[in-house]
């Protein structure tokens, strides 16, 4: 089960797919580019649902209200001491927004501002980290805390197939990135942590899904 190359290649391709374009609109001054990132991260990551539509929020600003409350709680940097607060204190303001209480949502958001040390809480991985060690995490506070808990004792086996995924470049969507940004890139803690995630969420999807036309992951 703790074979991590066939995640590590799955995130690389992810990460060039869509994640990229997010993370560098997020940070982008133009909040129009902003605006299309958020909805773009929104839609891939199968979140736009929780949004309902609001009377002043039309097409062309569809998510306005969620990227005011994401820009106003991630004013400051995230750190390990307050992101669990943050990412609750965002669900909560998305709940007054739009109606529906959803830390999936404001922890994906929040890691496309931030990266790490925030944790996406997604639901399948949720159940492969339960299979793994037995612990519900059923609030967002101790499901990053067991994710952190299960992405430590593995991490050396992460770094050592992100390290390995230059052999396989060529054959994936950064086959035009030079070799010493691949690497860089690859080496960053936040990305090996999506490896991480990217095995959680495939080792917990349930049976039904696991078929090629199964979405690709949260």
């Amino acid at each position: 089960m703790d074979d991590f190359k066939f995640a590590a290649l799955g995130y690389l391709n992810n990460w060039f797919q869509y994640d990229k374009r997010f993370v560098e609109g997020l940070r982008s001054g133009d909040i129009s580019v902003k605006m299309k990132s958020l909805r773009g991260a929104a839609n891939a990551y199968h979140v736009t649902r929780n949004f309902k539509t609001r009377a002043d929020e039309d097409d062309k600003n569809r998510l306005q209200h969620a990227l005011a409350a994401l820009e106003e709680v991630g004013r400051s940097s995230v750190t390990d001491e307050d992101v669990d607060a943050k990412v609750c204190k965002l669900a909560s303001e998305l709940e007054r927004l739009y109606g529906e209480h959803t830390i999936s949502a404001a922890s994906k958001f929040l890691w496309f501002r931030y990266q790490s040390p925030v944790v996406m809480y997604d639901s399948q991985a949720r159940r492969c980290l339960k299979q793994l060690c037995g612990i519900d995490g059923s609030d967002y506070g101790k499901y990053r805390a067991t994710w952190r808990e299960q992405f430590a004792t593995r991490e050396d086996l992460v770094r050592q197939a992100c390290a390995e995924l230059i052999q396989v470049k060529s054959f994936s969507l950064a086959h035009d990135v030079r070799d010493e940004v691949f690497m860089s890139l690859v080496g960053e803690k936040w990305f090996q942590e999506r490896v991480f995630d990217w095995f959680l969420w495939g080792n917990g999807r349930p049976q039904d899904l696991a078929s090629p036309e199964a979405k690709a992951p949260s």
